[in-house]
């Protein structure tokens, strides 16, 4: 017999059975799970880009990058990897681009499955469909946005840190930087990490150039962009707008957890965590935190801390949950897990009213409703029936103009039709320019068309 010959050549035939046995069964287990995800998915796939208004914002970018043949940022600070993947995708519609997202979830869900089996946590799949189902990940990250592919990029990157590829992970954290600004953060915990490793510094400084330069890489379309120049200052009011005050800090952190976790999950999951928090700290040795723990707890603090001085969308903190799950599942008792676990997911179907003692449609019903009101509005714009007669312009706001560059090709666009954030002026055109369509106008502009014989017409828009 050969001396290069395995262990599994010297395993009993009952270990070996029982081995494949674990391997199929594990396989079943993951293709019922990517099945349970998909077909729960397949509502929001139709019906648009999405709620998110930058669903649209993000379409819009990649019709406009095609068109001019090179890089247009959708927003600032820049998405470019996001937006290079819409780019590609765009030319498939909503239902492409909303599948992708899905795809990411998948991807998403499947390395976090690693990472917890990795962790050796008791309940590995648990924590998965956890996460799989959480009510924010599974309406929010199934439009055409960045989330579900920077979820997928930061939990890819943290699985390969645990299986000792730091660089890996370090280069997988930028390009989930160049989905969402906010993930580059995580470099942060991916330093507390190796240091609570006790890594040599030379490892720790290779890890962090190679973020860096991954980060400045992807970027670079956004800096080389005439458009970004512009906007800086757009970015500026936006940020100032949305400050946290200091009175303000615990009830919008109480808000944002309901947010992300639903009611019952969130009510379910603090109980639950104090309770392990508590036992943990009465164990005599206590045990040290280690380098995952650290990871894992520097994630949602860097990211909590920096969504509460700009809290302005809760699915900003997308990047956080996996790891919250990560943290819960290392205090708590896998029964635990499953009940937190199980009223989390259940505000996807129905949201409980406390004060009426009732339940209502849960979010994935209520996206769906959002989603096709926003496409019945925007088409009925496009009806000359409902317009009315006569040369008249309609002020419908960013948002509605977004939604009928995407919805009605033949438009006339201008350049202001193509601007992320509102300019005052007609952005489109019918065919002879007798009904046009602003986001917003001065008085000036008001002025000069009625003087013209339009009529001006403003409506709420399409949302």
């Amino acid at each position: 017999m050969s001396g290069t010959s395995g262990a599994a050549d010297f395993a009993p035939p009952a270990a070996a059975g029982a081995a494949r046995d674990r391997r199929v069964l594990i396989a079943w287990g993951l293709a019922l799970a990517a099945l349970s995800i998909i077909v729960s998915r397949l509502p929001l796939l139709p019906n648009g880009y999405g709620s998110d208004d930058d669903s649209w914002r993000n379409a819009v970018a990649a019709v406009h990058t095609r068109l001019l043949g090179r890089y247009v940022p959708s927003r600032v600070p820049g998405f470019p990897v996001y937006d290079l993947i819409t780019t590609l995708l765009i030319g498939g519609g909503w239902v492409a681009t909303n599948a992708a997202s899905l795809a990411a979830q998948l991807v998403a869900t499947f390395f976090l499955w690693r990472a917890a089996h990795a962790l050796r946590l008791p309940s590995p799949a648990l924590v998965a469909l956890a996460f799989a189902f959480n009510p924010t990940v599974w309406v929010s990250a199934t439009q055409t946005m960045d989330y579900a592919f920077g979820l997928a990029l930061v939990v890819a990157s943290y699985e390969r840190l645990l299986r000792g590829h730091p660089r890996l992970a370090a280069m997988l954290l930028g390009l989930a930087a160049g989905c969402r600004p906010t993930n580059g953060l995580l470099i942060v915990a991916l330093a507390f990490f190796l240091a609570a490793r006790r890594m040599p510094w030379r490892e720790v400084l290779s890890s962090v150039a190679l973020f860096a330069s991954t980060t400045g890489l992807v970027f670079l379309p956004v800096l080389l962009s005439p458009e970004t120049h512009g906007l800086l200052g757009h970015f500026a009011a936006h940020a100032g707008r949305h400050h946290a005050a200091w009175d303000s800090l615990l009830a919008i952190a109480a808000g944002t957890g309901v947010a992300l976790f639903g009611k019952l999950g969130f009510i379910a999951g603090t109980i639950a965590a104090a309770t392990g928090i508590v036992r943990a700290l009465a164990r005599r040795p206590r045990p040290a935190v280690d380098g995952p723990a650290a990871f894992e707890a520097a994630a949602v603090l860097v990211l909590a801390a920096f969504f509460l001085l700009i809290p302005y969308e809760p699915a900003y903190l997308l990047s956080a949950i996996p790891f919250a799950l990560l943290l819960l599942a290392r205090v708590v008792s896998p029964p635990w897990l499953w009940v937190t676990a199980l009223l989390m997911s259940s505000e996807a179907l129905a949201l409980p009213l406390f004060d009426r003692m009732t339940f209502v449609p849960g979010r994935v019903r209520l996206e769906v409703l959002d989603r096709q009101a926003a496409l019945e509005n925007s088409r009925l714009l496009l009806e000359p029936s409902r317009r009315g007669a006569g040369r008249r312009i309609l002020v419908i706001g960013r948002y509605g103009v977004m939604r009928l560059v995407m919805l009605d090709p033949n438009l006339e666009r201008t350049p202001a039709a193509w601007a992320p954030f509102g300019v005052p002026g007609v952005d489109l055109w019918k065919a002879g320019h007798g009904v046009g369509f602003a986001a917003a106008l001065t008085d000036r502009q008001r002025a000069a068309l009625a003087g013209s014989g339009y009529a001006i017409q403003d409506l709420a828009g399409p949302r």
